[in-house]
């Protein structure tokens, strides 16, 4: 077996790969492996001694055509099915994460001399781009070679239908050509532009397999269902064109092979006078339609038929299904779990790498929540990745730069945005991580652009209410609240959450507080008040100082930040909070507490004496001055104190020393410990930390950032800008 297509025969477990007939069986029973699968099986078995480089099973099986990234992981998710694989039981396929494959099963082949004869080295392996940095040719190119190249279909010009069909892979579909039944000047080139597009675009729906439209135009008469079974595909898009009135009428059904069932049908109306751009937004409305609905499709098909065993492919779709129903703190750890198992099953999964980068970005950006370090650290780790093996592949430079711009890093992110969008122009994830810098940088006119933009390509899409309020946060805080409000309103009813009390900050409550100020402004102070009071009852221990600390510094300069923090103040909340308001519970059994920015903390701390306002001032205008150190926010810092991070703030006391000996206070003179405000875990859980560490002599500034604030005594802004 020294070439696919060679003679002879090869045992493994239960299994035979026979190369004469190019097939695979399983106690004699035929197993339905696709060309490309089989291939890519027969090159790992006969390569077993070695690791199989990703690239060199590209050359060697695709043989130079581009195609996407997911392709290969595809490929052997179907393979491990194929063969049987489940964590903890027998396995084949290894993958050796950053470097590729090795088949490790034992072998009993019937030419053994023949199977582990030298193979002759492969010509000089093209560099890690070359496969994959085309993705702008491939998009010119992908419509031809696409489902020759990934599916292994047959030769056009010799179809014969197998008595045992390959299975269908996964999202593998086909476009039909589009009937023209108009005679409109212009038409009939219509339907085969939409033809190429949808074929172009769908090829970009992570993990999905589609026909060329070469091949497509060849089966166009035969029934749906023998199409399927020639093209090994799952699902087929076909429509029709129609001109009427100086109109013209796109239709579009997407049916499921397997089942004859219509699954989606929607029609679409043009201007002929504006006929161009009218198909473009045409064409990503039908993609964003097929790709939801194939997800869902996928995800239900999975769970009912591998309930117990589902492999990375099947992880991955259930983790983008989850977060397409809606984003709450819940669904996008659930999705994280998924998506980091199918990681663990496949580590150079490309796809599931940058959807995770993506989704943590998100996640930490929009959420507050224990153990935010963590996920830092695990965002970097998979977006460096995933950058590593596709660094050109849009998604990937998206989710990387996403990434970034939560580490404040916008003008780093908005190179591989653009890079991104050179690539692929339409591209969603780099357009919204755009519109995400420019809210950061504090530039509401160039959000809103851009969120108008994303509104017309995917105006229906999952993403839909947090662009609406994207939108309008951007209108308000450009100082135009009456604009501000239809935006947050249609954000608020298309949030299919129930709002609880939370000491976490969620979306929902992000809406729900800006539309009292945009109410406020906007001249309605009556309906901005009864919006507060039903809010502050959900959403206890919120004052308009702590709330605005979310912001960016650059956010704190946009036209409508100080009017805005004025109406939340005129509508009822309270702009500072009184340092000696609290719960006064006594100190949990367990000692640390647990929760977030706006948990109730007790009034005292066993072992660390409780500091005000006034006393702090004093004790600092003394020198030396004790230690300040500060787990805050950084928007009121006092000069002088050291900011911890959270993983600082963990320490032992060897590493904290070198730390806090760096700043201009005296460890001699003691420890004073503050946070952002008087609500909010960090100061309490650190104050505790110290105090068991050895540390003598911990003063808590309870009232923290806050208070320092509301006194108006000098402070630093160590936000980054």
């Amino acid at each position: 077996m020294n070439a696919p297509g060679a003679s002879g025969t090869v045992r493994f477990d239960r299994f035979v790969l026979d190369a004469d007939r190019r097939s695979l069986t399983a106690d004699g029973l035929p197993i339905p492996v696709s060309a490309r699968g089989y291939d890519i099986l027969a090159l790992l078995i006969r390569r077993r001694d070695r690791v199989v480089g990703r690239d060199e099973i590209m050359e060697e099986v695709w043989r130079g055509a581009i195609v996407e990234d997911s392709n290969l992981a595809v490929q052997i998710s179907t393979l491990r099915r194929l063969l049987g694989e489940r964590q903890g039981g027998t396995q084949f396929i290894l993958t050796v994460q950053g470097r590729g494959y090795r088949f490790i099963a034992p072998v009993q082949d019937d030419q053994a001399a023949q199977a582990t004869a030298p193979v002759p080295a492969p010509a000089a392996a093209p560099s890690p781009g070359a496969v994959r940095f085309g993705v702008r040719r491939r998009r010119r190119i992908v419509a031809m070679l696409g489902g020759l190249a990934v599916l292994g279909a047959v030769p056009v010009l010799m179809v014969r239908l197998r008595e045992v069909a390959p299975a269908a892979p996964p999202l593998s579909i086909v476009v039909l050509p589009f009937r023209q039944l108009g005679s409109a000047p212009g038409a009939p080139y219509v339907a085969d532009s939409i033809d190429d597009d949808l074929t172009t675009d769908l090829s970009h729906i992570p993990g999905s397999l589609v026909i060329a439209r070469s091949s497509a135009a060849f089966y166009e008469t035969l029934p749906v269902d023998r199409i399927g079974r020639a093209l090994h595909v799952r699902y087929a898009l076909e429509g029709s064109v129609r001109s009427f009135a100086g109109m013209l009428r796109i239709n579009a059904q997407l049916i499921e092979i397997g089942t004859g069932a219509n699954l989606w049908a929607e029609h679409y109306d043009v201007e002929e006078t504006r006929l161009w751009d009218g198909q473009g937004t045409v064409v990503r409305r039908i993609v964003a339609a097929v790709d939801n609905i194939l997800l869902r499709t996928e995800v239900a098909r999975a769970s009912r038929d591998r309930p117990d065993n589902q492999d990375a492919l099947d992880l991955f779709f259930r983790a983008r299904s989850i977060v397409d129903r809606g984003e709450t703190l819940d669904r996008v750890g659930e999705a994280q779990r998924l998506l980091e198992r199918a990681i663990q099953a496949e580590p150079d999964f490309v796809d599931a790498l940058s959807t995770l980068g993506w989704v943590l970005a998100r996640k930490l950006q929009a959420y507050d929540y224990p153990g935010y370090a963590q996920d830092i650290d695990e965002a970097e780790r998979v977006t460096a990745h995933a950058l590593t093996l596709a660094p050109g592949d849009p998604a990937v430079l998206a989710a990387r730069g996403r990434f970034l711009a939560y580490r404040g890093q916008c003008s780093a992110a908005s190179v591989l945005f653009d890079a991104a969008l050179a690539v692929e122009p339409n591209n969603l994830f780099a357009l919204s991580g755009e519109a995400n810098c420019a809210w950061l940088s504090g530039m509401p006119d160039r959000v809103v652009g851009l969120v108008q933009a994303l509104q017309r390509i995917d105006p229906q899409g999952p993403a839909a209410a947090r662009r609406l309020q994207l939108l309008g946060l951007a209108t308000l805080f450009a100082g135009h609240p009456a604009q501000a409000i239809p935006p947050l309103q249609a954000a608020e009813s298309g949030e299919d959450l129930v709002a609880d009390a939370t000491d976490r900050i969620t979306p929902i409550e992000t809406t729900r507080l800006f539309l009292i100020a945009a109410n406020g402004l906007a001249g309605n102070l009556q309906e901005a008040k009864r919006r507060y009071e039903t809010y502050s009852a959900l959403w206890p221990n919120r004052t308009v100082w702590r709330e605005m600390t979310f912001f960016t510094a650059a956010q704190e300069r946009m036209p409508g930040f100080a009017p805005v923090a004025d109406a939340l103040q005129a509508a009822g909340m309270p702009r500072y909070a009184d340092e000696r308001a609290g719960v006064g519970a006594p100190p949990p059994a367990g000692g640390t507490l647990r929760g977030a920015d706006f948990t109730p903390t007790p009034l005292v701390i066993t072992g660390a004496a409780r500091i005000e306002t006034r006393a702090l001032a004093t004790r600092l205008a003394v020198r030396p001055a004790p230690l300040v150190v500060d787990v805050g926010r950084g928007r009121a810092a006092i000069p002088g104190a050291v900011m911890l991070s959270d993983a600082q703030a963990a320490l032992d006391r060897s590493a904290l020393v070198p730390i806090l000996t760096r700043s201009a206070g005296s460890l001699a003179q003691g420890i004073v410990v503050m946070g952002t405000g008087a609500s909010g875990v960090n100061s309490y859980n650190l104050c505790l930390h110290l105090i068991a560490l050895g540390f003598p002599s911990i003063s808590w500034y309870r009232g923290g950032e806050e208070a320092w604030a509301a006194s108006g005594l000098p402070s630093e802004d160590r936000r980054q800008p």
